[in-house]
């Protein structure tokens, strides 16, 4: 049965949430999103866009992020993401560009940073940085660009199957153990929402929320939103 009390993930984003207009809820899942991340507050602090491209065997991502600094200051980054094409859409191997630019969108080139990687026979292997190699084995490790994805493909199954996951989170932050499950719908501006939560020993907890078009609409976290572009009123 739905709910039509609103899950205990929106407390907190009631104001940002109630900007979304109800009509544009219905939106169906694309190639291409375009996301605000916004705090608490309801100022958007960054912009997350990924493209996706599916051959038999894979699906490549192509993720570029923006935020801004208070003094206009921006951190950009860009990633070239290989996953498997079958869910959890399992991480393969990677290269990603982090630089800094200034309030006139010049390069300081001391920031930039460039990383490749991939899953080797059990493990992830980085070159370009220096880090440990954790040993994932058979277990699937995924990025979390990747969760609106598969939260839309979960949403189309009667019975979601309960994950335990390895994940990288931008590509820089390694939490094993992670753990995917449904967690219940919801009736919100007239319509039925599906949820799923994410969590773990060393991942924050984060909800995300897929609409009846079948899109995943917005991710609510502990101190931040990304919503959907296009949802708010005066968005793209």
């Amino acid at each position: 049965m739905a709910s039509d009390v609103p899950h205990v993930s929106f407390l907190g984003f009631g104001a940002l949430l109630g900007r979304i207009d109800a009509e544009s809820i219905a939106v169906e899942p694309t190639l291409r999103s375009s996301w605000g991340v916004f705090d608490r507050s309801g100022v958007e602090r960054a912009t997350v866009s990924v493209a996706t491209e599916s051959t038999e065997k894979t699906t490549a991502m192509v993720v570029e992020a923006e935020s801004t600094g208070t003094d206009g200051d921006r951190w950009v980054t860009r990633a070239d993401v290989v996953t498997e094409r079958e869910a959890p859409f399992g991480l393969r191997d990677w290269w990603l560009e982090a630089y800094a630019t200034d309030r006139h969108r010049q390069l300081r080139p001391s920031t930039r940073m460039v990383e490749r990687g991939a899953i080797v026979r059990g493990r992830v292997r980085w070159s370009g940085v220096v880090r440990p190699e954790p040993t994932v084995g058979r277990q699937p490790t995924c990025v979390s660009w990747a969760w609106t994805r598969l939260a839309e493909h979960d949403a189309e199954t009667q019975g979601p199957p309960i994950r335990v996951l390895h994940v990288l989170d931008g590509l820089s932050c390694f939490a094993p153990d992670v753990r995917w499950q449904a967690c219940g719908r919801v009736v919100w501006n007239g319509a039925e929402l599906r949820g799923f939560r994410v969590f773990g020993p060393s991942y924050p907890v984060r909800h995300i929320w897929v609409g009846p078009g079948g899109a995943a609409l917005f991710e609510l976290g502990l101190d931040r939103a990304l919503v959907r572009h296009g949802l708010l009123e005066g968005g793209r």
